[in-house]
């Protein structure tokens, strides 16, 4: 069976979507907020007053940001250097950062766009309104091929919220949606997927700058040693056992073998390497919960190779065959 790529171009990018980690009754409850607020301080009050608990709040600003703030394409690919501004002393240097970081979150506010610094800066300014104990953090994420095996990628910026004594990892950028490739357009559609993710799962994106906001025993080589892991395999459960580099050096017989493991059996494996127009599906090889895929590479050496599940992309290697 051959699966046109053009009709699943989306999900090799960008994924599944999930929407199971927020409540029904803080979607019901956000959704029904005016299209438009003042300013964030009545946003902030908004949500203070609708829900109790931390954790329904910070979902409830994950919603909103969601649901209302679309990425800027214009900004992203203009890759306009971040503005600076000087000082002499500490206390000036707070005041202006203070007062750019005011300025940036009140431009996103009104313009309903922002790149991840926005978002960052937003989720944060709403959790501290909400006496929600929130950070930012600086690192670069891995969603392109030519990542696979090195450290360089593309700078992005999350955050983490304190939430009983334990901190959790949100990335608010990537909750609101996904760029439409063919139209040049962004699509609001809300995945929790990067709604208190575990740090294990986490880490297959994101590296921070910071070794203080990783909460797993990796380091920078082994994130650039990942393949390009996409949001469906963390939603999965799927455990792949080898090949655990994203630079696939040797075959097995003109063959590349992927070992993993799954506790239920609904899936359709397919494949495809970056040159190729459409996906193929491919026979498992089961024994007990390991599950085999044999994939014939037909004389290659080098290029990228996608994994799919039930038409959703899931893993992405590089092939470097010695």
């Amino acid at each position: 069976m051959k699966i046109s790529i053009l009709t699943i171009l989306l999900i090799l990018v960008y994924g599944f979507v999930l929407k199971g980690q927020i409540r029904d009754e803080i979607i019901l409850t956000v959704n029904e907020y005016p299209e438009t607020f003042s300013n964030y301080f009545d946003l902030a009050e908004k949500i203070s007053h609708d829900f109790d608990s931390p954790q329904d709040r910070v979902c409830a600003i994950y919603l909103w940001i969601a649901n209302n703030i679309a990425y800027d394409i214009k900004t992203y690919k203009s890759k306009k250097k971040s503005k600076t501004y000087s000082y002499r002393t500490h206390k000036q240097k707070i005041k202006r950062e203070e007062k750019y970081n005011n300025k940036t979150i009140q431009e996103v506010f009104q313009k309903r766009k922002a790149i991840c610094d926005g978002y960052s800066r937003l989720f944060k300014k709403l959790c501290d309104l909400n006496n929600i104990e929130c950070v930012i953090i600086s690192g670069i994420a891995k969603t392109k091929d030519y990542q696979i095996g090195n450290s360089r990628g593309e700078r992005h910026a999350w955050n983490a919220v304190r939430i009983n004594h334990k901190w959790q990892l949100v990335d608010a950028t990537w909750g609101a949606g996904y760029v439409d490739l063919v139209s040049d357009t962004f699509i609001h559609t809300l995945d929790t997927t990067y709604l208190f993710t575990k740090p294990e799962l986490f880490f297959l994106k994101h590296y921070p700058f910071s070794k203080d906001w990783i909460f797993v025993q990796k380091t920078k080589q082994d994130f650039a040693n990942l393949p390009l892991y996409y949001s469906a395999f963390l939603n999965s459960e799927i455990k792949i056992y080898s090949p655990e580099n994203g630079v696939i050096l040797k075959d097995n017989g003109g063959k590349i073998q992927i070992d993993l493991e799954s506790n239920n059996d609904n899936h359709l494996f397919s494949y495809c390497f970056k040159n190729q127009r459409y996906s193929t599906s491919i026979e498992v090889e089961k024994n007990n919960q390991i599950m085999t895929l044999n994939i014939p590479l037909d004389g290659r050496k080098s290029g990228y190779l996608t994994i799919f599940d039930n038409h959703k992309a899931i893993v992405m290697y590089k092939l470097k065959i010695n």
